[in-house]
């Protein structure tokens, strides 16, 4: 459910307000959400866990887990209009660098993923013509 979801966040994450900006020709808020991995893990196996939507993680998986994302970096940015509180600008930053990958001896793997959304003219009007 939204609220299980919710909780799992608010366990698993710390926000912070930033200066707010102007997103295309409107004011906003922007506010800066950092997962914690360990935690995040943690909520989500209690989740799954109290859902019955997946067996118990032993004490072993939850240690290599929590090993792989140690050095993990993952942090949304969200820029809300102060008029009208829609989103009007998101940036969704995950680093992780995996080292000693599970039955891969030596396997390391890099990923960094930076995604940037931004949405302008928002319900203004627009005015369509069918080709001809």
């Amino acid at each position: 459910t939204p609220d299980m979801v919710a909780n799992l966040l608010k366990q698993a994450s710390n926000a912070e307000k930033l200066a707010d900006e102007k997103i295309g020709d409107v004011d906003t808020y922007h506010y800066k959400v950092t997962l914690n991995a360990d935690a995040l893990l943690g909520a989500i196996a209690d989740l799954a866990k109290s859902t019955g939507g997946s067996a118990d993680m032993d004490a072993t998986q939850m240690a290599e887990a929590q090993k792989l994302l140690k050095d993990a970096v993952m942090e949304v940015e969200l820029w809300a209009g102060k008029q009208d509180l829609l989103l009007r600008q998101n940036k969704v930053h995950f680093n992780l660098n995996l080292k000693d990958v599970p039955d891969m001896p030596g396997a390391t793997a890099l990923i960094d993923f930076l995604l940037t959304n931004t949405a302008s003219k928002i319900n203004e009007p627009v005015t369509i013509t069918a080709p001809k």
